[in-house]
């Protein structure tokens, strides 16, 4: 062998063949052995990779050649850790990828595999600046250093003032430099290109070879899958497969050592830091790009969340005024009336006589007590007819009644006993009759018999819509039988009311017994307004229990929907959880995307939901005067925080679904 007749001088020889020594004692940066990949599809299987076998050194520049279907898309899927093989050892610096685990073999797609795919593989809501920063959002860098990045890349490659545009904004060749520039984002050690310029015109596919080269002279490690040997003549090493096995091999292992490293760096970066911030933008412009599909997914929240405030609003504020009539009747008040509640023998009730009164009204327990006889009587004044209800009472009445006289005075021992016909109106019959006139000493007809008002007591609420329209007149027990009601001297009911401190179903319990005393036998019946207004706020507390577990359902039905959505929305996104994937995001990183969006909806949706609550309750007060409704800040609360609580347990199994998809066959996914 004679070195002296190498071309090359002495000291440029030696210096070469000490290169050529420290590459053949380093190891290749990608090594295969006896590779194979082996799909299966129920009980079919098909093998598309056989036992390959192939080293790749640092800074080499391989063309992978083949043509449709010889399984160079599947090599290149495992050489990017996009996919595992089913048999075979695969190492990266000399480290066994089987031994990396999920995270391990993100950080490598993140930190050191950089794709350029045929068709672009952009985000399509997102910028052409968003779409370089993509890996960089998962490898933890700020997002000023992530925006400056991206800027500088895309500025290189001719696209600065393109930051702003979005995918379908641009044309075929400046998407694929897009895709370029997201691969370097990360400064990636090795560029995948697969089929690079296969969508591309004849001008943008040579911009994209040049700027492949010019990568290859920075010291990358640069694998194109092609077809086209016109492109694969370009490359310093062309490999060609064809039907699963690599038929030839040419050029020789020649990497660059101009940027030395320790390998071990290759799977030994730490994990990075969450950037809520950027992940919420993410998400929000995710939400924002189909707005219908975003509306469907927070209608089911929104009308449960609605249901259940304005139910229970609606339902307290029903509650309330059923109370409230009750409570006008006075508490701790007793009604008792003539004949049995269910006696079928008429003959057998005994009246309230006079007599019963004043026996009743000789108990010490007994605050006051008045009789109550009514009829119907038409009122005449100088300018109206009209119905009215005419009760004879003692001057305990308004008493017993809580009724505040607010003009003149009530009736007195000096009426009763000399039969007087004076009367007591309401504020409300008084305004219907006389307006704005003073309505005290006026004179009136009930039934063709004069009539002196000499009181006006504030009106209150009836048990019936019908009460609150009946002009109510009040005259003396005394005067209402000598000029009213005949010669009946029964009354048609006594109210009692117990002193303080009396509890109402003991008063109850011996009224009964000295009726009982008096009458022989119990002929009567009575109606404890305390016992009443018990029950009405228990069946209340039922039925707004029973509309609120409705509105519950309502909900429960509306985070059904969600998750049918989502579940809908991982499949349409599969694509862009494909490109996620392979730009670096870990499984997690995924599942608490779409976790996080799932609750974001609800929570929006829960916002919405209140103001729909509200707004029903306007409309609602609107048509239904008599009921307002009542809003619990407990309630909104609890209904919001249920939301986004509907969103994290209905939105779990669509996010867990979107992180349990495969790189390779999400990004394959149409």
């Amino acid at each position: 062998m004679k070195i002296m007749n190498n071309t090359l001088p002495t000291d440029e020889y030696q210096s070469q063949l000490i290169v050529t020594q420290q590459q053949m004692a380093m190891p290749p940066l990608l090594e295969l052995q006896n590779i194979s990949k082996i799909f299966t599809n129920g009980d079919t299987a098909t093998q598309v990779l056989f036992d390959i076998s192939l080293k790749i050194y640092r800074g080499e520049m391989v063309a992978i050649v083949g043509a449709s279907g010889s399984g160079k898309s599947s090599l290149m899927n495992i050489l990017g850790c996009l996919d595992v093989a089913s048999n075979g050892s695969y190492k990266i610096a000399g480290k066994e990828t089987k031994m990396l685990n999920g995270d391990e073999l993100s950080t490598l797609r993140r930190s050191h595999f950089g794709f350029i795919f045929q068709r672009y593989h952009l985000i399509p809501y997102l910028t052409a600046a968003e779409n370089v920063e993509i890996p960089a959002l998962y490898n933890g860098v700020t997002a000023r250093q992530r925006h400056a990045r991206s800027a500088q890349l895309l500025d290189k490659i001719g696209l600065g003032h393109k930051l702003a545009s979005k995918p379908n904004q641009l044309s075929g060749g400046q998407q694929q430099r897009v895709s370029i520039c997201r691969a370097l984002m990360n400064q990636a050690d090795v560029i995948l290109a697969d089929e690079p310029t296969g969508a591309l015109d004849k001008q943008s596919g040579h911009d994209v070879l040049n700027i492949l080269k010019e990568l290859h002279q920075q010291g990358k490690t640069i694998i194109i899958i092609t077809h086209d040997l016109n492109i694969a003549e370009m490359a310093e090493r062309v490999i060609t497969i064809d039907d699963g096995r690599i038929m030839s091999d040419s050029g020789t292992h020649k990497q660059s050592l101009s940027r030395q490293k320790n390998e071990e760096e290759i799977i030994s970066r730490g994990q990075p830091k969450t950037d809520w911030r950027s992940i919420f933008n993410n998400i929000w412009r995710s939400i924002t790009a189909k707005p219908l599909r975003t509306f469907l997914t927070m209608l089911g929240i929104m009308i449960g969340t609605a249901a259940v405030i304005s139910i229970e609003a609606i339902g307290t504020g029903a509650k309330n005024a059923a109370l409230y009539k009750i409570r006008s009747l006075s508490s701790n008040t007793l009604y008792l009336y003539p004949g049995r509640e269910y006696s079928d023998d008429d003959t057998a009730v005994r009246l309230l006589t006079p007599y019963d009164l004043e026996v009743l009204q000789r108990e010490s327990y007994i605050d006051s007590i008045t009789p109550v006889t009514s009829r119907n009587v038409k009122v005449r004044t100088a300018t109206k007819e009209n119905p009215a209800l005419l009760q004879g009472v003692s001057q305990d009445y308004f008493r017993v009644r809580d009724f505040n006289v607010i003009e003149g005075r009530s009736f007195t021992n000096d009426d009763i006993s000399n039969y007087l016909g004076n009367v007591v109106i309401d504020k409300k019959t008084r305004n219907y009759l006389f307006g704005k006139r003073k309505a005290l000493g006026e004179r009136i007809d009930l039934n063709n018999q004069p009539a002196v008002i000499i009181g006006v007591v504030d009106s209150k609420p009836g048990l019936f819509a019908s009460e609150d329209k009946t002009l109510r007149f009040w005259v003396s027990y005394s005067a209402g039988i000598a000029r009213w009601f005949g010669s009946d001297t029964s009354f048609d009911q006594f109210i009692i009311r117990f002193k303080e401190g009396v509890n109402a179903y003991t008063g109850e319990n011996s009224v009964k017994d000295i009726m009982i005393r008096q009458h022989g036998s119990e002929d009567f019946s009575m109606y404890n307004a305390d016992a009443v207004l018990k029950t009405t706020e228990n069946v209340s507390q039922m039925l707004a229990l029973m509309l609120v577990a409705i509105a519950i359902v309502a909900l429960l039905v509306g985070g059904i929907g969600v998750m049918n959505i989502m579940l809908v929305s991982v499949v349409e996104r599969t694509q862009e959880i494909g490109i996620r994937m392979a730009v670096g995001a870990r499984r997690r990183d995924i599942q608490q995307q779409f976790l996080v969006e799932s609750v974001l909806l609800c929570l929006l949706g829960g916002c919405i939901g209140l103001f729909l609550a509200r707004l029903i309750g306007l409309i609602f007060s609107f048509f239904v005067s008599e009921i307002t409704p009542v809003f619990s800040i407990n309630t909104m609360l609890i209904a919001f925080i249920s939301s986004s609580l509907i969103g994290v347990l209905f939105g779990f199994i669509p996010a867990r679904r979107a992180s349990m998809l495969h790189p390779s066959l999400a990004l394959t996914r149409e």
